[in-house]
């Protein structure tokens, strides 16, 4: 990832932080998935975002495009997580 982009991306998830941050206190979804912005961002500053935790390969780009907060490659995911995964991206589009 070039620095451009990563300061775009960076960018685009500190929105998102400052839009879930109001709305987190009492929603335990908000909440968790606001965690999850915050560890993204800090993945982002210590150069480790796009890294999966499990293989520590690179992720795909195509997942990482339509959900930067991801941390492992599909083929990684347990069927639980993959659950919880999709469940993020519903959150995120609503």
């Amino acid at each position: 990832m070039t620095e451009p982009e990563r300061a775009v991306l960076a960018d685009e998830l500190r929105a998102r932080r400052e839009r879930l941050a109001p709305l987190a206190p009492g929603r335990e979804d908000f909440a968790a998935l606001l965690v999850q912005v915050d560890a993204a961002l800090d993945r982002l500053d210590r150069g480790t975002w796009g890294i999966c935790v499990i293989c520590h390969e690179p992720i795909e780009r195509e997942l990482l495009d339509t959900s930067p907060l991801v941390q492992a490659c599909l083929g990684d995911l347990s069927a639980a997580e993959q659950r919880e995964l999709e469940r993020d991206l519903t959150l995120a589009r609503e």
